[in-house]
């Protein structure tokens, strides 16, 4: 058994294991949901959404984030030219 905690990120990983257990649910086909753009993309909301968690306990609210975090990148091509092309467009 692999250590996550030291081998990643903590969020990565949950996102990593959030995206396994939507294949394993049979709603994706191949482990190719990468929630990790659309989060840098809305970085701010992001980081917002989880501070609401803490203050006030509005995990609905980061779970809608989340959810329309899985519509927009569903809807993305899911094929690259390389492993390395998705890794510079992400830095």
């Amino acid at each position: 058994m692999v250590n996550v905690a030291f081998t990643m990120a903590p969020a990565t990983a949950y996102r990593l294991l959030i995206t396994f257990l939507l294949c394993e649910q049979k709603v994706l086909q191949k482990p190719v949901l990468y929630l990790s753009y659309f989060f840098k993309q809305y970085r701010q909301q992001y980081y917002e959404e989880l501070q609401s968690i803490r203050d006030a306990g509005t995990w609905e609210q980061w779970l809608m984030f989340f959810l329309r975090g899985i519509v927009e990148v569903s809807k993305q091509p899911t094929q690259f030219e390389s492993p390395f092309e998705l890794s510079s467009k992400t830095r």
